[in-house]
């Protein structure tokens, strides 16, 4: 009687998990992602990277371009700081400078959560979105004021535009989008 009980409640569970609507699973995964990544986020100060950061989106998106290619040598991708400029208009304090990264690095589990489902099922891409969301190293860059957060963010939308191309979803969308984020993200 208690094992066929169990038995019962486990087979409507299973059948509520899979049919349950994706957003409901990640959601808040996505909210646990972005509650790590603010936590503190003032915790430390500005350092030597985020405040180059910070001196080169004062500069016009035109200068940011010519900065990068020609004079600086700084191998951060220029979309990162043209995104930064315009981001900055909501301030220049640190969790204004430093919310884009934790903006991308919610939007990555997100993200991950819908390459794993497409690929292995919706408990795998809970299961993957919750160890993004939780990460240390993760939310670590994620906090920072450089680009890091943003480029996790591109490669996976690449390789969950490659997931659907080998799926044999070979619409074009997902041909220009397995090369196109990797490609703006890296100058």
């Amino acid at each position: 009687m208690l094992v066929s009980s169990v038995r019962h409640l486990r087979q409507r569970a299973e059948i509520a998990w899979t049919q349950a609507p994706a957003w409901l699973i990640v959601s808040p995964l996505v909210l646990l992602g972005a509650v790590l990544r603010f936590y503190r986020i003032e915790s430390n100060g500005l350092n030597l990277d985020e405040a180059w950061s910070l001196w080169m989106v004062k500069h016009s998106t035109v200068d940011i371009v010519r900065k990068i290619w020609f004079e600086s040598g700084d191998a951060t991708p220029p979309t990162y700081y043209v995104l930064l400029h315009g981001f900055i208009s909501l301030g220049d304090g640190l969790v204004a400078l430093r919310a884009l990264s934790v903006i991308a690095g919610a939007l990555t589990v997100w993200l991950v959560f819908r390459l794993a489902a497409d690929l292995f099922g919706p408990r795998a891409a809970a299961l993957s979105a919750f160890l993004v969301a939780i990460a240390p190293l993760q939310i670590e860059y994620s906090q920072e004021a450089r680009a890091y957060a943003l480029a996790q963010l591109l490669d996976v939308l690449s390789l969950y535009f490659l997931a659907r191309l080998l799926l044999g979803d070979g619409q074009r969308r997902n041909w220009v989008g397995s090369g196109a984020p990797h490609e703006v993200g890296n100058g």
